[in-house]
C-alpha cells in the first residue's frame, strides 16, 4: 500500500476516535516559496482532546526510513512536550495515540 493511502487511512481512524484534531501537514517549496512545518515536519500533525497536547505522526510504508531532518523534527517536537511516533499502520497510528493520551 502507498505512503498516501496509509496516511489517509491513519486520519481517518484517528479522526472516528474523536480523541484528536488532526490536519495533513504538506512541506515543501515551490520556487521561494514554502509552506508547511518545516523541513522534516510530521505528515499528520494535531491537538489530543481533551489535554490539548501537540500529537504528530510521521507516516511511512513498512521499508520506508526517517531522514535526518525528520528525525531533528520529532525530537524538536517532544523536547517541546508533544508527542510524536513514526507509524505505519492505523494499528500502530491507535497505539500510538493510547500512548500520547497517557
Amino acid at each position: 500500500m502507498s505512503e498516501t493511502r496509509i496516511l489517509l487511512a491513519i486520519h481517518d481512524a484517528v479522526a472516528l476516535t474523536g480523541r484528536a484534531l488532526l490536519w495533513r501537514n504538506n512541506t515543501g517549496q515551490i520556487g521561494r516559496i514554502k509552506f508547511g512545518l518545516g523541513l522534516g515536519g510530521a505528515d499528520l500533525v494535531g491537538i489530543l482532546r481533551p489535554s490539548g497536547r501537540g500529537f504528530a505522526l510521521e507516516v511511512k510504508t513498512h521499508v520506508g526510513r526517517l531522514s535526518p531532518e525528520q528525525r531533528a523534527w520529532g525530537a524538536a517536537w517532544t523536547a517541546a512536550g508533544g508527542f510524536y511516533a513514526c507509524v505505519r499502520s492505523v494499528e500502530e497510528a491507535l497505539r500510538a495515540l493510547e500512548e500520547a493520551a497517557r
